[in-house]
C-alpha cells in the first residue's frame, strides 16, 4: 500500500499570505503556478499537500527577491495571527503548555510531523520530526525556515520578544539559509539530526506567560474539526476536494501533486484497486450530495460549482453515479427525511 501524500491545512500557511499581500504581492499568479487552488484567499479550510505548498513557498521567495521568506514570514507575525494554533498559544499560562498546544493542532494539521519536547543532559529541545517527506527538495529550504520563525516566536512569549536560541539542530544537510539570517547567526548549528530542534533554557519551560492585552484575534483559529489524512487514496481526496472546480483535474496534475509520472501513478492506482477517473468521479460525487441536500439551489447552479459547463453534462454524470437525475436524488432523499 502506498503512503499517504505530506499534506497541510492551508490555515497553517497564512501568515505566508499576510506577509506577502502586507508588502503588495499578488498571489493569484504563484497560486496556479504552483498547483494550489486560487480559493485559498478565501476564510474557508482545506488541505493542500505540502509539495504544493513548497513550491508557493520557493516562488514567492524568487518573486519577492527574499531569500528568507519563509523565515521573514513567521518570525515577525503576532502570534495570535499565525496558523490553527495561534489563539491558543496565546492564551497557554506557561511555555510547556504552548510547546503541547502547538503541537497536538499542528499534527492534526499536517500528516506529516510529529512535534515534542525532550530533556537532555539538563537542556530542553523543542522539536519537529518529518515522519513524510517531500519528494521534491524544492522550498524545502523555505519550509524549514518557516518551521523554525513558528518555534522561535513560541518560545519567545516566555523569553522576551529578542530571545534567539544558542543551539540549533536541522533535519537538513545545508545550513545555508541561517547564514542569512542575521537572528539565528549566534547560534551553534549541527546538521544531519532526525528531527529539526532549538535549544531553551530549562528554566523558561515553567515560567508564567504574560497576558496579552485586549482581546485575542480569532482569525487564525481553527476552521473545522479535521485531521489529515493518513492514507493514499485518501490524502488524493482531500487535495481534490480543494481544487474541484476551481481548476482542471486531469491524470497529470495527479502525477504532480504525488511527484511522479503519469505511468507510475497509474500503476499505483491499480494497486489500490482503483483509477484517476474512479478518484475524481467519487470526490465530485460526494460534493454534489453535500450541495443538492444541505441547500436549495437549482440545478444549473450546482452543475456550474462543480465545474460542469452546463446542468445536461452535470446530470449524465450523475445518472452514471446512482441511476437518478440530481432532481429526483434531492427528492427522494428530502421527501424521506434524510442528507445522507
Amino acid at each position: 500500500m502506498s503512503e499517504a501524500l505530506p499534506l497541510v491545512d492551508e490555515i497553517e500557511i497564512r501568515s505566508v499570505f499576510a506577509y506577502l499581500e502586507g508588502r503588495g504581492v499578488s498571489t493569484q499568479d504563484l497560486l496556479a503556478q504552483t498547483q494550489l487552488p486560487s480559493l485559498l484567499s478565501e476564510e474557508k479550510g482545506h488541505f493542500v499537500s505540502i509539495r504544493s505548498a513548497l513550491r508557493f513557498f520557493a516562488l514567492a521567495a524568487r518573486t519577492t527577491q527574499n531569500p528568507t521568506l519563509g523565515w521573514s514570514s513567521t518570525s515577525s507575525a503576532p502570534i495570535t495571527r499565525i496558523g490553527s494554533w495561534g489563539p491558543s498559544v496565546a492564551r497557554s499560562s506557561t511555555l510547556r503548555d504552548s510547546i503541547r498546544i502547538f503541537g497536538d493542532a499542528y499534527s492534526r494539521s499536517a500528516n506529516f510531523i510529529d512535534v515534542g519536547l525532550s530533556i537532555e543532559r539538563g537542556q530542553a529541545w523543542f522539536w519537529r520530526r518529518r515522519k513524510l517527506r517531500s519528494k521534491d527538495p524544492t522550498g524545502e529550504e523555505q519550509g524549514e525556515q518557516f518551521t523554525m520563525g513558528m518555534m522561535v516566536r513560541i518560545i519567545q512569549r516566555a523569553a522576551g520578544e529578542s530571545w534567539t536560541p544558542s543551539a540549533i539542530r536541522l533535519d537538513s544537510a545545508s545550513p545555508d539559509w541561517l547564514l542569512r539570517t542575521p537572528e539565528l547567526q549566534g547560534a551553534s548549528v549541527s546538521l544531519n539530526h532526525d528531527a529539526l530542534a532549538i535549544s531553551i533554557p530549562l528554566e523558561l519551560l515553567d515560567r508564567k506567560l504574560p497576558r496579552i492585552a485586549g482581546p485575542i484575534s480569532e482569525v487564525g483559529a481553527p476552521h473545522r474539526d479535521a485531521t489529515a489524512p493518513s492514507d493514499f487514496i485518501g490524502s488524493i481526496e482531500t487535495v481534490l476536494s480543494s481544487v474541484l472546480p476551481h481548476q482542471s483535474v486531469p491524470l497529470e496534475f495527479g502525477a504532480e501533486i504525488v511527484g511522479t509520472s503519469t505511468r507510475t501513478l497509474r500503476r499505483m492506482l491499480e494497486k489500490e484497486g482503483t483509477s484517476w477517473r474512479q478518484i475524481v468521479d467519487g470526490v465530485r460525487f460526494q460534493r454534489s450530495v453535500e450541495l443538492l441536500l444541505n441547500s436549495d439551489r437549482p440545478i444549473a447552479d450546482v452543475a456550474s460549482e462543480l465545474g460542469y459547463s452546463d446542468a445536461a453534462h452535470f446530470t449524465r454524470a450523475f445518472r452514471r453515479w446512482t441511476q437518478e437525475s440530481p432532481s429526483e436524488y434531492r427528492r427522494r432523499r428530502v421527501e424521506g427525511g434524510t442528507n445522507a
